[in-house]
């Protein structure tokens, strides 16, 4: 390390050396090429989370809707939208989605506008903070704070 440099840029700069993959070092990931590890650590936690659901919500379904399965099916509707997403934007480069993000913001600042306006935003435990869009309902202002990370 020279003494121009810190040693966190000495750290984070270093090139791997020719023999990183015998040193067991992890494979470089680029767009197109996901991370497999990642991939099946995330499907284990979703088929936790759904396993969960169905077990927590079966009776109360079985009450309401005469069907023990049905936050089972919409959950499994949920997570068949949501791995798909990740499948496609695995398949980008991340610096490149910085081009959506003054878009994404105005929608979402339209999004906040739009719970304003009487019979658009659903009143849930006093206040109104949540948008109902056809068959189902999300908070929008978790879209402004996801907006907002750098």
């Amino acid at each position: 390390m020279n003494s121009g440099t810190t040693r966190k840029e000495a750290v984070f700069s270093r090139k791997p050396s020719e023999n990183s993959k015998a040193e067991g070092a992890p494979a470089k990931v680029s767009a197109g090429n996901p991370d497999f590890l990642l991939f099946i650590v995330t499907l284990i936690l979703v088929t936790i989370g759904t396993i969960m659901i169905y077990s927590s919500s079966s009776i109360i379904a079985v009450e309401r809707y005469k069907n023990a399965q049905f936050f089972l099916w919409k959950q499994l509707i949920f997570v068949t939208l949501g791995v798909t997403a990740m499948l496609v934007l695995s398949r980008y480069h991340y610096k490149n989605l910085k081009k959506l993000a003054y878009p994404a913001l105005g929608v979402s600042a339209v999004l906040l506008i739009l719970i304003l306006i009487p019979h658009v935003g659903v009143r849930v435990g006093g206040a109104t903070r949540w948008l109902r869009m056809g068959f189902f309902s999300f908070q929008v202002a978790h879209s402004q704070g996801l907006m907002n990370k750098k």
